[in-house]
C-alpha cells in the first residue's frame, strides 16, 4: 500500500519471463553497439581526409550518451514485442527522471504518512468562551498549546529528531514551533475559501475589538493572512509538501531571530538533518513538477521565510507585552509560556 501511495505502479513489476527477455534485449542491443564501434573505428584508421575528422566527433559520445544511444536502438523495430519496449522505454525514464531512490519513497511516505495521522482531528482558532482581553488571550493560548503538542508529536516520531539530545530537542521546539503554525493553518483551513470563511472572519472581528485598539493586531494579522496566501498554491494540500516543509522548518537554526536562543550542542546533525529534507524535497518537487518549477519554488520558499521570521517575531512580542500587560502570565497555557520565554 505504501508503494502504491508513493506512486508506484503494478504494471511496471516484471516478471521472471520479462526479466529473461529484457536482459536478452539488452545484451543484443550490447553487440549491435560494440560492432557499430569496431566498424567506426576502422572507418576512422582508413580515412585520412579532413572530412574523416567528423566522424570521432559523432562517435564521441558521453557515457550517459552512449548508454541512452544503447537503450533507444531499435526500440521501434519488433512492434510485437510490447514487453520489450516497455522495459527499453521504463529503462529511459529511470536514467532521465529518477531523482528519487526507493528508500527516498519509502521516507517520504512514512513522512507522510505519520504528519497525516498526527493532524488528521484539528480544528481552527474560533474563540469560543472568550468574554474579555484576558479571556481571549487564555483561549487562544490553549489552542495554541493543543497545536503546539500534535507537532511535538510528529516530530517525536520523526529518526532524526529523536536521536537529537534532549537540550537540542528542546531549543529547537521552543525558539522554532510558532514559526510552523502558518503553515498549519494553512492545512486547516484547505483553500482561500477556507481561509475567508464567515466563521473565521467573525473569529478575527471579535479578536480586532479585544487586542486592537491602536490596529497592530490587524497589522500581524494581515501579514501572517498574506503568507498563506502565498503558501496556498505552493502546498497544493499534499501532506507531503506540509510534512516536508515543517520538517525544514523545525530543523532550521535560527529561525526565530531570537537574541535569547542558546547555541545548539550538535549544530551539525541539525544541519544534516534539514538538508535529507531539503533534499527530499527538492527531488520529490522535480520528480513531480520538473526543474523549471523547483527553481522558481525555493526562491519563492526562501522570501516566504523571510517574511514569515519577521511575522513569528512580531507576533511573539505582541504577545509577550499582552501578557504582561494583562497580568495573565499564570493563566496562559504552560508550553505557551515556554514558547513566549515568560516562564
Amino acid at each position: 500500500d505504501r508503494c502504491l501511495n508513493a506512486g508506484m505502479r503494478k504494471d511496471f513489476i516484471r516478471t521472471e519471463e520479462e526479466k529473461q527477455r529484457r536482459k536478452q534485449r539488452l545484451e543484443e542491443n550490447r553487440s549491435i553497439s560494440l560492432k557499430r564501434s569496431s566498424i567506426s573505428e576502422s572507418t576512422n584508421s582508413s580515412l585520412t581526409s579532413p572530412p574523416a575528422q567528423v566522424v570521432p566527433k559523432l562517435e564521441s559520445h558521453t557515457e550517459s550518451f552512449d548508454e541512452i544511444d544503447r537503450l533507444l536502438m531499435d526500440v521501434n523495430k519488433d512492434d510485437n514485442n510490447i514487453f520489450h519496449e516497455n522495459d527499453d522505454l521504463n529503462e529511459i525514464e529511470d536514467m532521465l527522471f529518477g531523482t528519487l531512490s526507493i528508500d527516498d519513497w519509502l521516507t517520504i511516505e512514512n513522512v507522510r504518512s505519520i504528519f497525516v495521522s498526527n493532524f488528521q482531528y484539528n480544528q481552527a482558532f474560533n474563540g469560543n468562551g472568550a468574554t474579555d482581553q484576558t479571556s481571549a488571550l487564555v483561549v487562544w493560548s490553549h489552542w495554541a498549546s493543543q497545536t503546539a503538542l500534535q507537532f511535538i508529536k510528529f516530530f517525536g516520531q520523526i529518526e532524526e529528531f529523536e536521536k537529537l539530545n534532549d537540550e537540542d530537542r528542546f531549543i529547537l521546539i521552543k525558539f522554532n514551533i510558532l514559526s510552523v503554525f502558518p503553515i498549519f493553518k494553512c492545512y486547516i483551513y484547505k483553500s482561500v475559501n477556507g481561509l475567508n470563511s464567515p466563521e473565521n472572519m467573525e473569529c478575527h472581528a471579535k479578536y480586532c475589538r479585544f487586542f486592537d485598539p491602536c490596529g497592530i493586531r490587524v497589522q500581524l494579522h494581515e501579514a501572517t493572512r498574506n503568507i498563506m496566501l502565498s503558501l496556498f498554491p505552493m502546498t497544493e494540500q499534499d501532506p507531503v509538501l506540509f510534512s516536508l516543509l515543517v520538517l525544514i522548518f523545525i530543523f532550521s537554526q535560527g529561525l526565530s531571530m531570537n537574541e535569547e536562543q542558546p547555541p545548539l550542542q550538535d549544530e551539525l546533525a541539525v544541519h544534516r538533518a534539514q538538508n535529507h529534507y531539503i533534499e527530499l524535497l527538492w527531488n520529490y518537487l522535480i520528480n513531480k513538477k520538473g526543474e523549471i518549477y523547483t527553481y522558481k519554488y525555493f526562491n519563492e520558499l526562501l522570501l516566504i521565510i523571510f517574511r514569515m521570521q519577521i511575522v513569528s517575531k512580531e507576533s511573539r512580542e505582541y504577545f509577550r507585552k499582552q501578557v504582561f500587560t494583562l497580568n495573565a502570565v499564570d493563566k496562559m497555557a504552560p508550553l505557551v509560556q515556554t514558547f513566549l520565554n515568560i516562564s
